[in-house]
């Protein structure tokens, strides 16, 4: 795909702005405001999670997050990020207390396209620690009756 070039150097010179947009849903979900975040997911963009190594369209994955990140209300904090054009891969930690008690933590990397002109996330790539959701996140999950996608 070509870019127009006022794009690309708007990019360049708003590397800040690329980061800012890439972590905001993540900022507004942490911050309670669950609809504000998922309505800068694009609908017609897509997510891709290595649990199950998988590409679901944004508007398909959207019910998950909302009934995962509601039942457990989780903050974030912005790690880092790397940025190349339109891409970021943005490091995330993620903590919740479980309604089971447990303490959930993980460290997300997320590899994020953004669109800076409509101020949208286009595309997702979530990297997690499999394993300790499937020990702690999925559990709860399932009690409580939110059902994975993908």
């Amino acid at each position: 795909m070509t870019e127009h070039p006022t794009t690309q150097s708007r990019i360049a010179d708003g590397r800040d702005e690329v980061i800012e947009l890439a972590y905001r849903p993540w900022q507004l979900i942490g911050a309670g405001r669950l609809e504000d975040g998922l309505a800068l997911l694009d609908d017609s963009g897509t997510w891709w999670a290595i649990s199950s190594r998988t590409t679901t369209p944004m508007a398909e994955i959207k019910p998950t997050l909302r009934g995962v990140f509601g039942l457990i209300g989780p903050s974030f904090e912005f790690t880092d990020a790397i940025v190349e054009s339109d891409r970021v891969a943005l490091m995330v930690e993620c903590r919740a207390d479980l309604p089971d008690g447990v303490a959930f933590h993980n460290v997300c990397t997320f590899i994020t396209r953004v669109d800076l002109d409509r101020g949208v996330v286009v595309e997702v790539r979530e990297y997690v620690d499999s394993l300790h959701s499937a020990q702690t996140l999925k559990p709860a999950m399932a009690a409580a009756g939110v059902k994975a996608s993908g």
